[in-house]
């Protein structure tokens, strides 16, 4: 017995290190962007701090589970889109990650029926790292044009439109 306790010790010292050691801001990036290409859940889960915060144009997402709860709305919304990451900047504690999301709108959410309508999205998610893994993101993204693609908003310059020449304090 005491012949195998010997090298699971020496293994584990040499192991134990490698495994504790923090994932650099590159490799969560491209986990990250591996993470919602494949819509990995496990994977997206070890990215993030029990306590992390998910931001977007419509609501906040808390801890692990509201993130995938994120992954899995986005993909309610349009089942068959994709998602490509275009770049990446990099820093000490923060990535910016530039993406597109594309695909045709066939899934029913609360206030937003399904309209059939394809849609291509531009737009960049900043991820706040701390030890090793990922405590904010925050996606940046035109949710106007989203819904105007959706045919939910009138198009930029039409009656009724926030951007249109209609309405109070126009000239």
């Amino acid at each position: 017995m005491a012949r195998l306790f010997l090298p699971f010790c020496m293994l584990a010292l040499l192991v134990g290190p490698l495994a504790a050691q923090e994932m650099s801001p590159a490799s969560i990036a491209d986990s990250f962007s591996e993470a919602w290409e494949q819509r990995n859940e496990d994977l997206l889960e070890t990215l993030f701090a029990p306590e992390a915060t998910y931001q977007t144009p419509d609501a906040v997402y808390q801890g692990v589970e509201g993130v995938v709860q994120f992954l899995r709305n986005a993909f309610v919304v349009a089942p068959e889109s994709r998602l490509e990451f275009l770049d990446e900047i990099v820093g000490d504690s923060d990535v910016a990650l530039e993406w597109v999301w594309s695909g045709t709108h066939t899934g029913n959410l609360p206030n937003l029926p399904a309209t059939g309508r394809d849609f291509v999205v531009h737009g960049v998610t900043v991820l706040e790292i701390e030890d090793g893994l990922i405590t904010r993101a925050t996606d940046y993204y035109d949710r106007f044009g989203f819904l105007q693609q959706l045919g939910v908003m009138p198009p930029a310059g039409e009656s009724g439109s926030p951007s249109g020449a209609s309405g109070p304090g126009s000239q």
